[in-house]
């Protein structure tokens, strides 16, 4: 028993060495239109884009054919250029206690919202005071990120910089008068678009929906500053939707630059090589010392 013991072990320390390519699943595709020109694009990102992604816009990443990942960097438009999102996610609920709530547990994912547009059915004349809370559901506590009001002397477009989820309620304050029926829920977000260097008549994808994917950290951001800020911009052709959500393991391709022997990858090799080489031997002689100790028992 002792010598599967240890041969796991080493087993084990074997895999932990050598390193595991890194994959994502993906629910969303799109391919970008080619470029007659290598450098720096501008790839901007509409509603269709924005009202799928997770809400801070974490999991998207761009992949040339062959699923290597491009560097980009996120920006928002300058001007107050919003896409509306018709959002229908939420639930009304008139309390006894002369509130009503809005309850947002259809979300399946975050919805990130900088404005929130409310279209209310009810006469003229009405002034109710509302915030919007995140409720910890282990614990029931709830943690007031926004005060406003509501009221017929207004469009009712709150600026937001929420981040919307299946923990976020909205509590309206009626008093004595009738609730307030809200029929529909506008999200605004400001237009967002990717910089990145696109290599001309190059075939690029555009994958996102994975809601477990960290936000992507690319030394392009170090170089930002070196980047002009008018820049052509290119399209995206229509989403695909995956059935199966899409695989892609993350290859990226650093630049070339002089190193090292010690820094350059087949020294790092060679060291593991060298390890999970003695592992292996470690191993044998485990098994070969408990096998001789069992022939002469």
């Amino acid at each position: 028993m002792k010598k599967y013991t240890n041969c796991s072990i080493a087993f084990l320390l074997v895999l932990f060495l050598f390193p595991i390519a890194g994959f994502s699943q993906f629910r969303y595709k799109s391919e970008m239109l080619e470029v007659d020109k290598s450098g720096y694009y501008h790839i901007l990102l509409g509603s269709d884009v924005l009202s799928l992604a997770h809400g801070n816009l974490q999991d998207i990443r761009i992949f040339d054919k062959n699923e290597n990942e491009v560097p980009y960097l996120l920006k928002k438009t300058e001007e107050k250029d919003y896409a509306k999102i018709p959002f229908t996610a939420f639930t009304q609920k008139d309390s006894s206690n002369k509130n009503t709530y809005l309850y947002f547990t259809k979300l399946d994912k975050p919805c990130y919202a900088d404005r929130l547009g409310f279209e209310i059915y009810y006469p003229p004349g009405y002034y109710q005071r509302a915030g919007c809370f995140t409720v910890q559901r282990e614990t029931d506590n709830c943690a007031i990120e926004k005060q406003f009001v509501l009221s017929s002397k207004n469009k009712n477009v709150i600026e937001t910089a929420w981040l919307l989820d299946s923990n976020t309620v909205i509590k309206i304050k009626n008093e004595d008068n009738p609730s307030l029926t809200i029929r529909h829920l506008t999200i605004f977000q400001q237009r967002h678009y990717l910089t990145a260097y696109l290599d001309e008549e190059k075939t690029y994808f555009l994958f996102w929906g994975d809601n477990n994917l960290p936000m992507a950290k690319y030394d392009l951001v170090n170089f930002e500053n070196e980047i002009p800020q008018r820049l052509p911009v290119v399209g995206i052709n229509r989403v695909t939707i995956l059935d199966v959500p899409q695989k892609v393991e993350f290859v990226i391709t650093p630049p070339e630059k002089t190193s090292h022997f010690f820094e350059r990858p087949v020294f790092l090799w060679l060291i593991i090589g060298v390890v999970g080489g003695l592992l292996i031997l470690m191993c044998f002689q485990i098994i070969r010392k408990t096998e001789i100790h069992n022939s002469k028992m």
